[in-house]
């Protein structure tokens, strides 16, 4: 009985020893794995492991380039032809991404406390701003970053519920220069105006708050959703503000006044996770996670739709148009989608968390552009 175990324990063993090696040797290859030098270039539209997320996404501003940030760190794609994407700096997991103004300088947030500041050239780590000042901030996790538009401050929001407070940033000395208070609960997406005079937030306590940025002043707080405000996006000229809800609709506010201008939905979507307003100003797109949408601002017509649909778990949505107004970039479902504005047409899948067993389950992948006009 034993010699008879012998040539069976002999295989198991060796082919247990060729299944870790190859296991290994594929989190190697993985470009989400975080054990790259800077600059290494990696694999594009590599499956991600299981529990890898995507959380963010952003276009420089000249739009060559795109960052997707999530647990693996920060990469770069390319926008204008198909590249391997490179891997930026060693952040470890990060939550949001953006670009400084002038396309030099790329902030990210994460689980840490911390804002990491480095050089889009060089992946160079330049600085790194402490969130946690106070003694109550032993926890703090700094959920999103945005740039003001002239580069010389960065605003924060923050992951705790008892936070629900946003706080403004010098560049330079990476000192605290203010906080805005005005949300009794979570705030979950920030910009500032086109101008850089008034910062907006929106909250899951169903308002959005409007502050002047020099001085820290609440200007409006607007209320009308009946659920939790995920995003705001300025117009182009700073004076309409619109707002995503979990109610399903998108809201248009005047800026000055606080007054409700118009509100778009349709029977397609229950809830918006993202709204982004295109650069001429002409167009609003919308993301649920399952369908884009592009809206006519004059009008409140859909202009058309992008069909996204997966049957995998989710963590952060995101719609984003290049700076020339010629691309949409989505962030849903654990992949980054670029599609053609003009022409609807789906132009490259960078990251895919997608397993190839989901995807043969439940069929091809659904991506189309269906026009459609309201009668």
């Amino acid at each position: 009985m034993k010699n008879s175990l012998i040539p069976i324990l002999t295989v198991l063993f060796i082919a247990f020893i060729f299944t870790s090696s190859s296991l290994a040797q594929d989190l190697q290859d993985d470009p989400q794995q975080g054990d790259f030098p800077d600059g290494a270039k990696v694999r594009p539209e590599k499956i991600l492991p299981d529990k890898v997320y995507v959380y963010d996404i952003e276009f420089s501003p000249v739009g060559t380039r795109l960052a997707v940030v999530g647990d693996f760190g920060i990469l770069l794609y390319g926008t204008q032809k198909v590249d391997k994407p490179i891997k930026v700096g060693r952040t470890g997991v990060a939550w949001n991404v953006v670009f400084s103004p002038d396309g030099k300088v790329i902030a990210s947030a994460g689980p840490n406390g911390t804002i990491r500041l480095l050089d889009a050239n060089t992946r160079e780590l330049l600085q790194t701003l402490n969130g946690r000042i106070r003694k109550k901030d032993k926890k703090l996790m700094i959920s999103g970053v945005s740039y003001s538009p002239d580069g010389n401050t960065i605003i924060s929001r923050h992951n705790e519920m008892k936070d629900s407070t946003l706080r403004l940033w010098d560049m330079d000395t990476g000192k605290l220069l203010r906080t805005f208070s005005g949300h009794k609960k979570f705030i979950n997406h920030m910009a500032f105006s086109p101008d850089g005079k008034v910062i907006a937030a929106g909250s899951d306590d169903k308002t959005l708050c409007l502050w002047e940025a020099d001085t820290g002043n609440l200007l409006h707080t607007l209320s009308g959703h009946t659920h939790a405000v995920n995003s705001v996006a300025f117009s182009p000229d700073g004076k309409i503000i619109a707002s995503a809800s979990s109610d399903g609709t998108l809201r248009l506010w005047n800026v000055n006044t606080g007054q409700l201008l118009r509100t778009l939905t349709t029977e397609d979507i229950s809830y918006i996770r993202s709204v982004a307003y295109s650069p001429d100003g002409r167009k609003i797109a919308s993301y649920d996670g399952f369908v884009i949408i592009l809206w006519d601002v004059h009008t409140g017509q859909i202009l058309g739709k992008f069909r996204d649909r997966y049957n995998v778990t989710a963590v952060r949505f995101k719609v984003v148009f290049s700076p020339d107004g010629s691309m949409l970039a989505s962030c849903g479902y654990n992949e980054v989608n670029l599609w053609d504005v003009n022409t609807g047409h789906h132009l490259r899948t960078l990251i895919t968390g997608i397993q190839n067993g989901r995807s043969t389950k439940f069929g091809h992948r659904i991506k189309q552009f269906r026009s459609s006009r309201r009668n």
